[in-house]
């Protein structure tokens, strides 16, 4: 068991690492936009590129957890392994070449009845393909999770996409003259086909392997198992997508593309507070696969255990700072976005349950029960539609951030119930007490310090972001920690 742990926390804090490096590169990119091409253009792009999402996931045919589900077990042999792999890339690309032609076919109709405006017909074209591109490299990035190269996940999802994301977009702005979404386009391109060509050096792919991989054909029986545990995946995903885009798609459809800007901004520094979870998902998925399948509960109980609770420690630390300083934030990205600092401090409240039941999702899904999930997201979409249809009217922004943290919350309770009665998993022990109180007592003193402290905003997140850690990262030691995990921070220093 404690090999597991190990393993666990040393991936983790692999995937953590790079995943704060990654997030602070999206940031860092999202800023920049925003103060060069501005909320309205960066929403047109985003507008455009949510509704392409769901043609991403049709085009992996819910086969991204089959992979993981599959090649992650030891009781399937490598050739088998290469043969699922070969499998999958082709009915993707496939299916997403068939999309990309739908596409094309259909864009006029689609144009004038789903996105509401011909305005829309260039980037809508030139992004079609990013479909097939997406699609692929989100399966390479599954590969690497299946097989648990976790820094190399990392390095190609957060790291490689982002940086060169940045680079292209400060190079097209500052030293050719593009100063429309063009420029969003081409980052995306370049940065998800880098990535595929790291992720196929990382997994080892080469021309002869790809060969080899082609001729194991898969019996007839393993391919309708893929199906059948793929198919409702893509109803699962489309729906969850939905649930977590249908507020911009209808901010774009019943307001502007401004709006859709300034809340997409306010939805990244949200999620923000759940890369914790990102980074536990990443090696916690394959070892759920692992330990269900040997019948170890009580391990994969005593890992979620303790998988939750750091999970909570982070985001509840960024939890805090969005409360405490929503508009600070929201300024970095420019002046039109401190608009969306009230609709950050209402997105987060979601986010806090999302972290706080933690792996639950996968939970479900990599034990078999993926139909759970297809569930809990169709009633979490459907209270999400009625919301934002009720509440955007009235309330704009705000509306829409409530609809999606009420959407989050209930999608999670669902699935952490459904994993509690199923597997009969629970995360809570009595160490959340040291968890809640360290968060309580750093939380109010930072809060005092805002409301009492009257200078530029971006010194006044800096102070306050030092004075929280730092009181916070002092009664979590004490508080919050067991004590091999206050041990591993010790031999840090040494």
């Amino acid at each position: 068991m404690q090999e597991e742990v190990k393993e666990l926390r040393n991936k983790t804090l692999q995937s953590f690492s790079g995943q704060i490096i990654g997030q602070l590169l999206s940031g860092l990119s999202i800023f920049i936009i925003g103060r060069t091409l501005g909320a309205a253009i960066y929403g047109e792009y985003i507008y455009v590129y949510t509704f392409l999402s769901f043609f991403c996931i049709i085009a992996k045919l819910g086969m991204e957890n089959a992979l993981i589900y599959n090649v992650s077990r030891a009781d399937i042999e490598e050739t088998q392994k290469q043969g699922i792999m070969a499998f999958v890339m082709r009915q993707s690309v496939l299916a997403g070449v068939f999309l990309i032609f739908i596409g094309y076919l259909f864009s006029g109709w689609i144009l004038e009845n789903l996105l509401n405006g011909q305005g829309y017909r260039m980037l809508f074209i030139v992004l079609l393909p990013s479909v097939l591109v997406e699609s692929v490299s989100d399966l390479l990035v599954s590969i690497l999770r299946a097989n648990k190269k976790i820094l190399e996940m990392t390095i190609s999802k957060y790291i490689i996409v982002n940086l060169i994301k940045i680079t292209t977009i400060l190079v097209l702005f500052y030293v050719f003259p593009i100063r429309t979404d063009l420029i969003l386009v081409l980052s995306q391109y370049i940065g998800s086909l880098a990535s595929i060509l790291y992720c196929l050096k990382a997994t080892g792919v080469n021309t002869a392997r790809i060969k080899a991989a082609a001729k194991n054909k898969l019996a007839g029986s393993k391919r309708t198992e893929i199906y059948q545990y793929s198919i409702p995946l893509i109803f699962t995903q489309t729906v969850m997508l939905l649930n977590h885009n249908i507020d911009k798609f209808m901010l774009g459809y019943m307001l502007d593309s401004k709006a859709v800007g300034i809340y997409t901004v306010a939805i990244f520094v949200s999620n923000f507070s759940s890369f914790a979870l990102d980074a536990v998902n990443g090696i916690f998925a394959p070892m759920i696969a692992q330990l269900y399948g040997a019948g170890k509960i009580e391990d994969l109980d005593y890992l979620y255990k303790k998988a939750t609770r750091w999970v909570m420690i982070v985001n509840l630390a960024i939890f805090s700072m969005a409360v405490n300083f929503p508009s600070e934030i929201m300024l970095l990205a420019g002046k039109e976005f401190d608009a969306g600092g009230k609709v950050l401090q209402v997105l987060v409240l979601g986010q806090v349950v999302n972290s706080g039941v933690g792996s639950v999702g996968y939970l479900n899904s990599m034990t078999g029960h993926t139909k759970i999930n297809l569930l809990t997201s169709i009633i979490a979409m459907v209270v999400n539609l009625c919301l934002n249809v009720l509440l955007i009217p009235d309330y704009g922004m705000i509306g829409a951030a409530a609809a999606s943290a009420v959407s989050v919350a209930l999608s999670n309770l669902l699935n952490f119930w459904f994993a509690y009665k199923k597997i009969g998993v629970f995360p809570y022990t009595k160490r959340y007490a040291g968890v809640a109180a360290a968060f309580a007592v750093s939380t109010v003193l930072t809060r005092i310090f805002a409301k009492n402290i009257n200078i530029f905003y971006f010194y006044k997140l800096i102070a306050g972001g030092i004075i929280f850690v730092l009181i916070y990262a002092i009664c979590t030691y004490f508080w919050a920690l067991e004590k091999d995990e206050k041990q591993m921070i010790r031999n840090i220093g040494k």
